[in-house]
């Protein structure tokens, strides 16, 4: 790429320093800054990264002049923060889940074709080897008809801090 693209982050947690190792490795983006509800948590990991911008709302964020926002929220402010992001005329990578309903995808995905702005979800595991492999046995019928699936990954996510469950482990 011949330009520089301006990359801000929504949510200074766990995930967030996964897409900022990523970014840092590609010459043309340059990380404006990361937004978060706890400043001061966005500050930790924008000195980590030395980065320049602090925000705790994407209004704030707006004087950053992002072109691409990567939304890292819990999923319940998924479709909230796309849309703002999107009125910014911004293009928008949501992690996984998209939205907590079909109605808030499609709601997403309609605005983003209205703008005609990018709207991409984060699908880490879908190149991995055994996810490949997987989803060839289940292409070539292999599997039978396939009803459900479970999937375990181990990860050195934060322990549950307990209270109420978020949307996607009720769900």
């Amino acid at each position: 790429m011949q330009q520089t693209v301006r990359v801000c982050l929504v949510g200074a947690g766990y995930v967030a320093s996964r897409h900022l190792a990523a970014l840092r490795d590609l010459p043309f983006v340059e990380v404006v800054g990361i937004c978060d509800v706890d400043r001061k948590k966005a500050a930790e990991l924008a000195a980590k990264f030395g980065i320049g911008g602090v925000f705790t709302t994407l209004a704030e964020m707006a004087d950053a002049r992002p072109q691409v926002v990567h939304i890292l929220t819990p999923p319940a402010s998924h479709c909230a923060l796309t849309m703002e992001a999107l009125e910014m005329g911004c293009h928008v990578f949501v992690e996984k889940p998209m939205a907590e309903t079909v109605e808030e995808c499609d709601r997403m995905i309609a605005s983003a074709r209205e703008k005609r702005l990018v709207l991409s979800v984060n699908h880490s595991m879908r190149f991995e080897p055994a996810v490949t492999a997987a989803l060839d046995h289940v292409a070539k019928g292999h599997c039978g008809e396939l009803l459900s699936a479970y999937y375990f990954r181990g990860s050195d996510y934060p322990p549950y801090a307990g209270g109420p469950r978020p949307a996607v482990y009720r769900q």
